[in-house]
């Protein structure tokens, strides 16, 4: 093998509907169970992603943020303002740079802490029930691998 990159060959799916058809419908699955949970909480499943990343690490660009939550930047921006707005997320000037920004969790978050990760824990829990131990394991493996898959250029 000569380390060149050759084209996988083409995969025959079963049934009518596209892998990703398919992953946008666990998705939205995934999400509407979630959504019923944070709802008493006033508070969106991607809103709940950000409070747990900075609860897990504050003081990080919205950049470094939007890689960790798997969120466009620019969407990323609303849910902040919305965020430091209810009280839940601050901005800081960096002390090392003051042209960059960086985000914390405030104590008014740090609070939703334990009732955030009960509500993340019933999702996945909800999601596990229909899969046994050995597909749980295997879809994460396969989800993993096709989070890494580059978009072809245009």
């Amino acid at each position: 093998m000569n380390g060149t990159a050759h084209p996988a060959p083409a995969v025959e799916l079963e049934g009518q509907e596209t892998l990703g058809a398919l992953l946008r419908g666990a998705h939205q699955a995934a999400t509407r169970a979630y959504r019923r949970m944070l709802e008493p909480l006033g508070l969106t499943p991607l809103q709940a992603s950000v409070i747990g990343a900075l609860l897990q690490r504050s003081g990080v660009s919205l950049c470094d943020l939007a890689e960790r939550v798997r969120a466009d930047a620019a969407t990323l921006c609303g849910v902040i303002d919305a965020l430091v707005t209810a009280g839940l997320v601050e901005r800081r000037e960096s002390a090392s740079d003051r042209r960059k920004t960086l985000l914390f969790a405030t104590g008014r978050a740090a609070e939703l802490a334990e009732t955030l990760q009960r509500a993340t824990q019933a999702r996945e829990q909800a999601l596990l029930s229909r899969l046994s131990a050995e597909e749980a394991h295997l879809l994460q493996r396969l989800l993993r691998r096709l989070c890494t898959v580059e978009q072809p250029v245009r």
